[in-house]
């Protein structure tokens, strides 16, 4: 990788960079040295991403069965993808914790160039970590035969209208963008934080589903049908309303029962695999540089 894509990597991939890329301008080229040493572990990132774009397509090329059910092994396909990544994600949420207690909190040390190097070294030691987290998901994607844009619609579907989490979940400090980059907010609250987290993430939200919920419309074109079924009826009114309202989490009024039918058997599973430090995560579109 280039020094030019270094510094694209940095400013858009992934959690925490923002951050190390201000810590490293302020305390100077040995940090910078540091973090840059890091992030050449990362290019896998980018490799595991394409393999499982390249065997099921992007995330809006997605369509959601004809009925608009959820099969059952689909659901579990989803969960054994969860499962898959429990280490990965608890490594790096050991990080994020650190970062915000130990830099930020009532017990944060003081300040000056020794503690920007310690702030620094953690939050390049979660690089990796960020690494492994998207190799073991997109290792467990291929092995459980699912593209992004089948989890992101089931995620957003089991945890947003489902389960009814918030989208705003994530760090205290660490504020995702809508332009899918990732800073440090030592100064906000964390009610300002999680604004502005929901706010990125029901943007990308809005855009996977709607051109999911679009395929979805459309299936009744490509088949030949005169008639939409009751189900496309229901995705085309929905759909509706999304581009209505941008920041409307999908059926908020209440899923269609088709969908709820199909939660309803894994809802202790999918309770128990929503991470809510780690939710702003699942949607940074890392590898796209």
């Amino acid at each position: 990788m280039s020094d030019k894509g270094y510094s694209k990597w940095l400013t858009g991939c992934g959690i925490g960079c923002g951050l190390l890329l201000v810590l490293a301008i302020g305390a100077g080229l040995t940090i910078f040295m540091y973090t840059r040493s890091a992030v050449r572990e990362l290019d896998q990132i980018s490799k595991s991403v394409s393999r499982v774009d390249k065997e099921f397509g992007r995330v809006e090329d997605f369509t959601p069965e004809p009925d608009g059910r959820i099969p059952p092994d689909r659901v579990e396909a989803f969960l054994a993808v969860r499962k898959a990544t429990v280490g990965p994600r608890g490594e790096l949420a050991r990080s994020i914790r650190t970062l915000e207690t130990e830099f930020s909190g009532p017990t944060a040390k003081p300040g000056g160039f020794w503690h920007a190097i310690r702030a620094v070294r953690t939050g390049v030691g979660a690089l990796p970590q960020i690494a492994r987290f998207n190799q073991a998901r997109a290792d467990a994607l291929i092995e459980n035969k699912m593209g992004q844009g089948e989890y992101s619609y089931i995620y957003c579907l089991a945890y947003y209208s489902y389960l009814k989490k918030d989208p705003g979940d994530g760090p205290d400090k660490i504020k995702l963008s809508g332009s899918n980059s990732v800073s440090w907010e030592g100064h906000d609250g964390p009610a300002q934080v999680r604004e502005q987290s929901r706010h990125a993430v029901m943007s990308y939200v809005r855009r996977s589903m709607t051109a999911i919920l679009q395929n979805a419309v459309r299936q009744a074109e490509k088949g030949g049908a005169a008639e939409k079924t009751p189900w496309q009826e229901t995705a085309e009114k929905e759909l509706n309303e999304l581009n209505s309202q941008w920041q409307r989490v999908p059926w908020a009024d209440g899923l269609p029962q088709e969908i709820e039918q199909s939660f309803s058997p894994f809802r202790q599973d999918l309770e128990q695999g929503y991470d809510p430090l780690l939710n702003m995560l699942e949607f940074i579109p890392v590898g796209q540089h």
